[in-house]
């Protein structure tokens, strides 16, 4: 599969690649840029996707050799407070690319609503500010996946959209081993 990325500060990012089989076009668009469900339907919703420059629906079937070109806005997000202190959340992993922090299980792991306050995200932007814009969804910072509010657990996240696209892609292709451990009392 041939592919190229346009990506340029406050401008949107657009993904061109060559269908590389046959399928529907949101699966094809899916698996080659490791977009969530949600963002894959909002996209379409949009018509940010076009396939040999025309407008496809999300359940159109693509065929080998099209070109599909998708256009990703890069929402800015700012850091807000009152957000979980340093102390709140505990970084356990820091390398160039990649993340990894402990959260307690009083904190969401990200915003359910834009402008929400008191989450991991709004800490991990507070704290290491290249990650705001890394994911497809602004309100999820550089995580790659997420933890339920009650849950206490480690946070993966990449300090780059390299980075995060790499991660994703070890999710998807289940590569990451996670082991949970319940306590019941």
């Amino acid at each position: 599969m041939s592919s190229k990325t346009h990506d340029t500060e406050n401008s949107p990012t657009v993904h061109e690649f060559e269908v590389g089989g046959n399928g529907r076009i949101d699966k094809v668009v899916g698996e080659a840029l490791g977009l969530s469900r949600r963002r894959l339907v909002k996209l379409f919703a949009e018509a940010k996707v076009n396939v040999d420059g025309r407008r496809v629906r999300k359940g159109d079937f693509v065929t080998t050799g099209q070109w599909v070109r998708v256009v990703c806005s890069r929402v800015q997000v700012k850091a807000q407070s009152p957000c979980p202190q340093p102390s709140d959340l505990e970084p356990i992993y820091i390398d160039e690319q990649w993340i990894a922090i402990n959260k307690p299980a009083q904190w969401a792991t990200h915003p359910l609503a834009e402008g929400e306050l008191g989450s991991a995200a709004n800490w991990l932007v507070a704290a290491y500010p290249e990650t705001v814009g890394v994911g497809d969804d602004p309100r999820e910072a550089g995580f790659v996946h997420r933890l339920d509010r009650g849950t206490t657990g480690v946070l993966l996240a990449a300090r780059h959209r390299h980075g995060w696209l790499q991660l994703r892609e070890q999710f998807r292709q289940l590569q990451v081993d996670k082991r949970y451990l319940a306590l019941v009392e």
